[in-house]
């Protein structure tokens, strides 16, 4: 199978993050994917600026055109996305969410093929975190000499989705209003079996998020529980230039 994912993120102000965090995403894609940055009403930069860490910008209020400097919010928008992926006339085989603040592993592509080619085509976390392992009965299977973790519901920082997976959501959340709470929405209707990568590929840089508590600052909050030796050096070096920054 040619393999072409396109890779949805949303983008609202949080410039010094999002300058980070995209390019990591990018570094592990292949020419036949598609990146694809959602500017959700942002004032501190503009789509010229988006552009240089993508394939396309596009809006969640006026999608084929001019920004609209109105947020809508990621509810409204993750639907949007998976709207998007269904409607582009093209033979992209999987979708994968994630975030603006998300700091990728170069092999995170990869990683996340291996992972569900062995498991049968399941839905695929590369970010395990200490707020979905400690949420009570969440947790299916944990067995340490496995490389996967199985949960009923993961992070929507990371889903890497099928084809099948997405055609599946769609045609259950056309009947269902917003707001969407997607981290639990789109693993219930995908069966509530998801495959979190033991090793996180994907780490957190919460700081100035919506949920992040002032108090935890830049190395605080949620963050991967495992990730990869190059994971722990980039946000270590991200961490750096952001405390000139912020």
């Amino acid at each position: 199978m040619n393999t072409k994912i396109i890779v949805y993120i949303p983008c609202l102000n949080r410039k010094r993050i999002v300058e980070q965090c995209l390019p990591t995403v990018e570094s592990g894609l292949e020419p036949q994917d598609l990146l694809s940055i959602w500017n959700d009403g942002s004032t501190e930069y503009d789509d010229y600026w988006l552009r240089q860490f993508g394939d396309e910008v596009r809006h969640p209020r006026n999608p084929d055109g001019e920004q609209i400097l109105i947020s809508v919010g990621i509810e409204k928008q993750r639907r949007a996305h998976f709207m998007d992926f269904m409607c582009k006339k093209n033979d992209h085989t999987h979708m994968y969410l994630t975030d603006s603040d998300a700091i990728h592993d170069p092999n995170w592509r990869a990683k996340a093929l291996e992972i569900q080619d062995k498991y049968f085509g399941v839905p695929i976390c590369l970010y395990d975190t200490k707020a979905h392992s400690s949420l009570i009965g969440n947790t299916l299977e944990d067995d340490p000499s496995k490389d996967v973790i199985w949960r009923r519901v993961a992070p929507g920082i990371s889903y890497f989705l099928t084809r099948s997976h997405v055609e599946k959501i769609v045609q259950t959340i056309t009947h269902l209003p917003d707001p969407l709470n997607w981290d639990w929405v789109v693993p219930n209707i995908l069966g509530n079996w998801f495959a979190i990568s033991r090793t996180s590929y994907v780490d957190h840089v919460g700081v100035q998020g919506i949920h992040h508590p002032e108090s935890e600052g830049l190395n605080g909050g949620d963050r991967a529980t495992n990730p990869t030796d190059w994971l722990v050096a980039k946000r270590a070096e991200i961490t750096q230039k952001l405390s000139n920054a912020i």
